[in-house]
């Protein structure tokens, strides 16, 4: 089944090259990664795949989704030089093309993954919010959702928090990377916003780049 037009046409769009504001670095602390079954969304060429590919060792795997074909074929190319790094000797890396507001005509099926990774790539999404579900629909029950993303206000990383409670995530935490200095009184605000969620990122400052675990309920 097609992806709906107004999909196609804002991925199509996209620039091929480019055009995301921000190092994605990969802020892979803090979580347990052996032998986990992760979802790369917006994997691109499989670079931050790979990465993930040596954290989760033999006993994970490793699914990257990408909405450019180019792209995901680049990244199946690369399997064998990135396994040959990382010295493992059977791959665990899979590549498959899809839209991040429907895994599942990617083969994703429900509760089938330990943790969802989002590298900055969020904030092209076409529907971010049904991204999100999406992301929500294919951990397993206790899941957890990586998620980088780029904010320059105090408006725009509380935005983001609401969009994950919205689709079911109901405590996100917030890490801070590279901090953007603000006014005192937009961080005042940003702490009355959503006080439980920012932790250390209620000083003086806001990221300009924020690491966020948020978790799918057991009872899910």
């Amino acid at each position: 089944m097609a992806a709906p037009a107004y999909i196609e046409r804002h991925y199509a769009a996209l620039p091929r090259e480019g055009g995301f504001a921000s190092r994605c670095a990969m802020a892979l602390g803090g979580v347990d990664w052996t032998g986990k079954h992760v979802l790369d969304v917006g994997c691109r060429r499989g670079k931050g795949a790979y990465k993930l590919s040596e954290r989760v060792g033999a006993d994970g795997l490793v699914v990257g989704v990408d909405w450019s074909p180019m792209f995901v074929e680049a990244a199946r190319e690369g399997v064998a030089a990135a396994l040959a790094r990382s010295g493992l000797t059977a791959s665990n890396l899979e590549f498959r093309q899809g839209y991040p507001e429907d895994l599942a005509a990617a083969g994703i099926a429900d509760g089938s993954q330990d943790v969802v990774y989002l590298n900055n790539g969020f904030a092209h999404f076409a529907d971010p919010a049904q991204a999100l579900r999406e992301c929500f629909r294919a951990l397993a029950p206790g899941g957890l959702l990586v998620l980088e993303v780029v904010t320059t206000t105090a408006d725009e990383l509380v935005a983001v928090i609401c969009q994950l409670t919205a689709a079911g995530f109901p405590d996100p935490a917030v890490m801070a990377s590279e901090p953007l200095l603000v006014a005192e009184e937009s961080v005042a605000g940003l702490a009355s916003s959503a006080p439980s969620q920012l932790g250390a990122a209620t000083s003086a400052a806001v990221p300009a780049s924020a690491v966020l675990h948020a978790r799918k309920p057991q009872c899910a």
